[in-house]
């Protein structure tokens, strides 16, 4: 490639440089993105030096304006390497291609982490890459908090960075392989922590203890999830901040607590076949009221669905001891348990990603009598929401494991009177009438289980009657079949025959 030093070029008139401008611009542009690695070195840098075009130094604003522009342009091109090679181009940009487009620059780049625009191809490299252009912007530019965000990062970008950053820390993309947007949130996690302790260091003002706080938080819940690189990675960084030697990390609300329960030496913890330790620590933060709600999402993740039985029970062991200590230790902690359960639902109703184990979670702490304290109180706003949810996904769910875990939480909560039991028995009858005879066969012994397990508090109903109604009858005969069967069983709950009715709409 011929030499592309045109600011030192004497004897050429304006004109011809500009000529010379418009045949190189284009050339440079479609070498860049090529396999060659040479070539996309030799590109980048002549893509910078073209800028100074003038003897006194001044970069070209109209070129530098069409070549971010173009830039851009390339991160919604429907080739993926040109995607991930120009968001590489982009962070490679010397100092003076920011400036004055430092804020324009900086949102783009969250753009392309933040929205899928390539249609529906998900790219979890090109926004790894993006995230990865942003590191490298932000180590080049000053810090000045007061300034406008032209040349210097200011408490704005600091703002939009820390946003947009924890918003793809959140990204649970998948595809036919599964969770795919673990990439992305790894990447965030790292981006965000150059981004704390480097701000940190330049103007600490400009770092408040909420984005410690919300940071440390998301990291718990990752540390607490079911993919193992994920958790260490997760894992790694936490265990950096809580023993780093930035002094803003004082900031962190429960800083000491945190370094009393996770050593230095603690971060090979987080990786494959250490979960029992991993839960008994994390279990201990839950009564840390800036925490709760992060790190409850994450062991609910882990203790139900599709996850390794070793993770599924020592996440669900340390539930079951953290409730039980809490209902004979400290009601108001177990109130708060229950509170934050219910919004991780209210909040993630239609995610299946976490409504899922949410189910198994709930269906295992009611078979192990671990609600025992709210037993008379059929108005608690815990019992109503776990009714609210089988109710919703009774609708909802097309997933015969999934059906059978709401089958089973509904009987389990029959225990519980009035409102709550008046509920669950229509629930429950309904899916006697399933159209799956497979699904109809599984309602039928559960609730047989449910009414000899519960029969001291089931008095009111015919329980013998419907025992031996549930035993001899052959769910797999045809609906039409079943129907007197259903007819006297709505008959033994006491329940008319307008429910009946109700129940076939």
């Amino acid at each position: 490639m011929p030499d592309m030093d045109l600011a030192g070029k004497e004897g050429l008139a304006s004109d011809d440089l500009l000529c010379v401008v418009d045949q190189w611009l284009p050339i440079l542009y479609h070498t860049f993105p090529s396999r060659d690695i040479d070539i996309q070195d030799l590109s980048s840098e002549h893509i910078a030096r073209i800028f100074f075009l003038l003897e006194n130094g001044e970069v070209n604003e109209v070129a530098k304006k069409e070549a971010l522009s173009f830039c851009f342009y390339q991160l919604r091109n429907d080739a993926q390497s040109k995607r991930f090679k120009h968001a590489v181009l982009i962070g490679s940009l010397p100092k003076f291609m920011l400036e004055s487009k430092l804020q324009y620059i900086l949102r783009n780049l969250l753009e392309a982490i933040l929205f899928d625009s390539c249609g529906e191809a998900y790219d979890s490299k090109l926004r790894k890459s993006a995230i990865k252009a942003i590191e490298k912007i932000v180590r080049k530019c000053p810090v000045d908090g007061d300034c406008d965000g032209i040349t210097a990062i200011n408490n704005d970008i600091v703002r939009f960075l820390f946003d947009g950053l924890m918003k793809a820390m959140t990204d649970y993309s998948s595809n036919s392989r599964g969770d795919v947007g673990y990439i992305v949130r790894e990447a965030a996690m790292s981006g965000i922590e150059f981004l704390l302790t480097h701000i940190s260091r330049q103007d600490p003002s400009l770092i408040k203890r909420d984005d410690w706080k919300l940071f440390i938080g998301s990291l718990l819940q990752q540390t607490a999830e079911k993919m193992d690189r994920t958790r260490a990675h997760a894992g790694a960084i936490f265990i950096r901040l809580i023993h780093s030697e930035v002094s803003d990390t004082k900031k962190i609300p429960g800083l000491k607590v945190f370094q009393k329960l996770f050593p230095k030496n603690f971060p090979d913890f987080f990786r494959r076949g250490r979960s029992a330790d991993i839960f008994s620590r994390l279990i201990k933060i839950l009564p840390m009221k800036e925490y709760t709600y992060p790190v409850l999402s994450g062991i609910v993740v882990s203790s139900g669905g599709y996850v390794s039985e070793s993770m599924c029970n020592h996440a669900r062991r340390s539930l079951l001891n953290y409730l039980r200590e809490s209902a004979s230790e400290n009601i108001e902690q177990f109130e708060d348990f229950l509170n934050t359960l219910t919004t991780i639902y209210k909040n993630n109703g239609r995610t299946d990603r976490i409504v899922f184990p949410l189910l198994c979670m709930t269906d295992f702490l009611l078979l192990n009598d671990s609600f025992s304290l709210i037993m008379d109180n059929d108005c608690h706003p815990f019992l109503l929401g776990v009714m609210d949810m089988l109710e919703v996904e009774s609708v909802t769910s097309t997933d015969v494991i999934k059906t059978e875990v709401i089958i089973s939480a509904t009987c389990a909560m029959m225990e519980f009177p009035d409102k709550i039991r008046k509920r669950s028995i229509p629930l429950i009858i309904k899916y006697l009438m399933n159209k799956y005879p497979k699904v109809r066969c599984y309602a039928a012994d559960q609730l047989y289980i449910a009414l000899m397990t519960f029969e001291k508090s089931l008095q009111n109903y015919q329980i013998d009657r419907l025992m031996e109604l549930l035993a001899d009858t052959v769910w797999e005969d045809s609906l039409s079949t079943l129907r007197t069967v259903i007819e006297q069983i709505c008959h033994g709950f006491n329940l008319s025959a307008n429910h009946l009715l109700l129940l076939e709409e």
